[in-house]
């Protein structure tokens, strides 16, 4: 009764017992070397004795294992002449439960079958079946190493007795699944690669700060002209007599020499086309960056689609990755911009630097706008190729 007594209360204890992050894993294989401590039943005349042994096992799930195990008891056969030395040898298999295994102190479960063999001297050589069940306790000192205890009740059959074993040891893991996160910061990457970022100071101060960022000297190629017309325009020219010509709503047609607009050929448009798409980017990424999903999505089509998905996937989406993103900052370069009034569609192309807590890099972007009542919108959003 004092041995089911005490198994009892180390196993109310370990079931207690709080953790702070996963550990055990899935797929994950363990060695444990141990060494402890074996009780007979009295009635069983042989001597208490210390045990040694080893533990083989693997984890299907996080939760459900088995192990395989074999320990050595040397003992003394008692109430004979000279109470000769006998050699005992567990083994079996057992399956394991841990009851919390997302924590660096894990309790579990075990109940296993096996046998038990006698060996020297001759006379006392026997082997019988036995049963156990018991319970454990790992706690990890690395992501693959623990310290562990156990304690089994052990009933041998034939004549049945009731046996205690406690043991102690060092359990070491290998292969397994990793925790999620590392996985999800591989898989984020690649999502990411191809999602629209923003930038804490996108385009908006580029433009404006520096006259001759590569987005601005396609336009002002484009529209050499009237090279007042296009500075003006942004902030650095509030008063009216410059910008005046710009919200003129007829466009006014002339020749342009300019290879970036959609056509060389066609009549060169008015410069507003380009800064109302340039005004569309600005707020798209500033929106991003701020996190202002609301007017983030006001800036794509409703028919929007890229990589298979329709806008309110894409919002989704990018909600996700925002949360699961820390630190996020972008800047764009070599902004060029094509605009066609008379079709309403538009191109922006760019290249996209990008950082956050989970990825940093570098691609070339393109965005295909459209003008609708309420001004452009994007209705596609790809990945260029490198050259």
């Amino acid at each position: 009764m004092k041995k089911i007594f005490m198994l009892t209360v180390v196993m109310v204890l370990m079931a207690i017992v709080t953790a702070a992050q996963a550990e055990v894993k899935a797929g994950s294989f363990s060695v444990t070397p141990f060494i402890g401590g074996y009780i007979f039943e009295g009635n069983e005349n042989l001597k208490d004795s210390y045990t040694v042994g080893l533990r083989a096992g693997y984890n299907f799930t996080k939760y459900f294992g088995v192990e395989g195990f074999f320990n050595y008891i040397p003992t003394e056969i008692q109430n004979v002449p000279d109470e000769p030395w006998q050699n005992v040898y567990g083994y079996g298999v057992e399956g394991i439960l841990h009851l919390m295994p997302e924590g660096r102190i894990v309790p579990f479960l075990a109940i296993g079958i096996g046998g038990i063999h006698y060996s020297y001297p001759e006379e006392y050589r026997t082997n019988k079946f036995a049963v156990d069940y018991g319970a454990g306790l790992k706690i990890f000192i690395t992501d693959d190493i623990a310290l562990r205890a156990d304690v089994r009740h052990v009933i041998p059959f034939n004549e049945r007795y009731n046996d205690l074993l406690v043991t102690f040891g060092i359990c070491f893991s290998f292969g397994g699944e990793r925790k999620q996160m590392a996985s999800a910061r591989v898989e984020e990457p690649a999502v990411e690669k191809e999602a629209v970022a923003t930038a804490p100071e996108p385009a908006v101060a580029k433009v404006e700060e520096q006259p001759a960022p590569k987005a601005a000297e396609i336009k002002v190629e484009e529209h050499a002209a009237p090279q007042e017309t296009v500075v003006p325009p942004k902030v650095e020219e509030p008063v009216a007599p410059v910008p005046a010509p710009v919200p003129t709503p007829a466009p006014v047609p002339a020749v342009t020499e300019s290879p970036a607009p959609i056509s060389g050929d066609q009549d060169k448009t008015k410069p507003a086309p380009e800064e109302d798409v340039q005004n569309l980017i600005n707020k798209w990424l500033a929106s991003w960056q701020s996190g202002d999903m609301q007017t983030y999505r006001s800036c794509y089509m409703p028919d929007f689609q890229s990589k298979g998905m329709d806008l309110n996937a894409w919002i989704t989406y990018k909600t996700n990755v925002r949360q699961r993103s820390k630190d996020i900052n972008i800047r764009i370069e070599n902004l060029k911009i094509s605009a066609d009034e008379k079709t309403s569609l538009a191109t922006a192309i760019f290249t996209q630097y990008y950082s956050s807590s989970v990825l940093n890099d570098t691609v070339k972007k393109s965005l295909s706008l459209k003008k609708i009542d309420e001004g452009w919108k994007i209705y596609r959003e790809t990945i260029v190729p490198h050259e």
